[in-house]
């Protein structure tokens, strides 16, 4: 899920899932954010309520966000 949606790039989040976070994601851009929440969102299995989830994507990320919204449309609620 994560490689997915670009989350495990260093440029993005170095570390990549290593990457130390301030509490509440304090040291993380809204970008940043949003693709954590993505991938956690993708993840759990549960209903996803997304509203303007790629507002604050580049082209390319916001394109591969939106086809693994429809792909994970078959089998929940997105």
């Amino acid at each position: 899920a994560a490689r997915a949606i670009g989350l495990l790039d260093d440029a993005l989040l170095p570390g990549g899932l290593d990457a130390r976070l301030d509490k509440g994601g304090a040291n993380l851009s809204g970008g940043q954010r949003l693709r954590i929440a993505i991938a956690r969102a993708q993840l759990s299995g549960r209903t996803v309520l997304a509203d303007e989830p790629t507002a604050k994507l580049d082209r390319a990320t916001a394109e591969a966000v939106r086809r693994m919204l429809i792909g994970i449309s078959g089998a929940r609620l997105v």
